[in-house]
């Protein structure tokens, strides 16, 4: 509203409605840049998990399932259903064991190899699960990190019957 020069009621409503109008737009554009710089991040952070070749899964204190990246959903051959709450010990069951272990130890060190089967065919894990915790230093979720090792153990059994094979062979020159 215009300013009106002056002591009266309507001079000071005015120019209090004016002062209170500045704040609301200095507000206004302090929230709209958090929002942007959310937005960025956001956008960083789906980023960066979509390109992880490791599989991530968030979960909550209860083990409901918040976040999955894509390496998860392949490696795991699950999909998450944005209106279906989902726990990780219907979903992946072999993660149970180590999954109560972390429940009961939050703040320990939680690392195994996982032998899991999906569509027939066996793969080898390593599973690692941290905790979460809030600016107010209280455990909110989990985070489970997974990797792929199917490849790496077949490489190191087919090195080690390599190896018997190699000595097995030396036997028999031997005698000759």
């Amino acid at each position: 509203v215009p300013d009106i020069k002056g002591d009266d009621e309507i001079a000071i409503l005015g120019r209090i409605f004016n002062r209170m109008i500045k704040q609301l737009k200095i507000q206004r554009n302090t929230l709209l840049n958090n929002n942007s710089e959310i937005e960025t991040r956001k956008i960083l952070f789906e980023t960066v998990l979509g390109s992880v070749t490791s599989g991530i899964i968030g979960v909550d204190k209860k083990g409901k399932i918040e976040l999955m990246n894509p390496a998860a959903e392949k490696i795991l051959s699950l999909k998450l259903e944005e209106d279906i709450e989902t726990f990780i010990s219907e979903s992946v069951p072999e993660f149970n064991d180590l999954f109560k272990k972390a429940l009961a130890n939050p703040y320990g060190k939680h690392q195994e190899q996982i032998k899991l089967i999906r569509n027939n065919v066996p793969e080898e894990l390593l599973l690692s699960i941290n905790f979460r915790e809030s600016t107010d230093n209280k455990i909110e979720g989990y985070v489970l990190t997974f990797d792929d090792l199917t490849d790496l153990v077949n490489a190191q059994r087919n090195a080690a019957w390599g190896d018997v094979a190699k000595r097995i062979a030396h036997e028999i020159k031997n005698p000759l």
